[in-house]
């Protein structure tokens, strides 16, 4: 790659995990808020029970702890191909599927179904900051200070937003004489909206350029999307 070249997509991969990086943890933290209600919506009804719901719930918040580091290595693998570096992704990923295994087994047998989840979530958060690592030692790049700042002011403005929705779907369960999927879904859409409407301001206030600028952007599909409704 010329140095002009490598310089534009250093900065491009860059910008592109901190804007993927902060929705992802908006989304993750949001969902895992909301687990509960949302595995109780979807899924109980049938031989499905909410007493079933609740270690389902309870692995989907877990999972949620590692959807950004998927986000994170999905991206941070494009620059080694965009240099015909294949082998040394692949192998590096192939190390961690192993090195998994006894985190499986460990977690597994210690904690069940939510050891498992909680397994993966490590797993792939280890596999995302190796990759890192490696493309900085390889490559010079990405600049993992900026990167990390981005998570740091995601983390700030969406954990105590999930909070205050998870306290107040908690808090509406039952609320209104609501049973079964309707009470799911009015705790999804109360704790949604708390959850959007103290999420989404706090990740513009705190977040760096990247991040603001995917909001916008986000935010100028949603509203064509609307007007196209009309």
């Amino acid at each position: 790659v010329e140095a002009g070249a490598k310089e534009e997509l250093d900065r491009l991969v860059l910008r592109t995990l901190q804007a993927t990086t902060a929705i992802a943890v908006l989304l993750a933290a949001g969902t895992a808020a909301l687990a509960e209600p949302l595995v109780h919506a979807v899924y109980v009804r049938g031989q499905f029970t909410a007493a079933d719901a609740v270690p389902v719930a309870s692995a989907l918040a877990l999972l949620c702890l590692g959807v950004p580091a998927w986000v994170v290595q999905t991206v941070a693998v494009r620059p080694f191909y965009a240099r015909a570096d294949m082998w040394r992704p692949m192998l590096l990923g192939t190390l961690f599927v192993v090195v998994a295994y006894p985190l499986y087994a460990t977690f597994g047998e210690a904690l069940g179904v939510q050891g498992l989840a909680l397994a993966g979530a490590v797993a792939i958060s280890l596999n995302a900051l190796a990759t890192l690592a490696l493309a900085r030692v390889l490559h010079g790049a990405p600049a993992l200070l900026p990167l990390g700042g981005t998570l740091l002011r995601s983390l700030l403005g969406a954990l105590p937003a999930a909070a205050a929705a998870a306290l107040a779907a908690r808090a509406l369960q039952g609320c209104c004489g609501l049973q079964g999927t309707a009470d799911a879904l009015f705790q999804l859409a109360a704790g949604g909206t708390l959850y959007l409407a103290l999420a989404l301001p706090a990740a513009w206030l705190l977040g760096d350029a990247p991040t603001r600028e995917t909001l916008a952007r986000l935010g100028r599909r949603a509203a064509g999307v609307r007007r196209r409704r009309r």
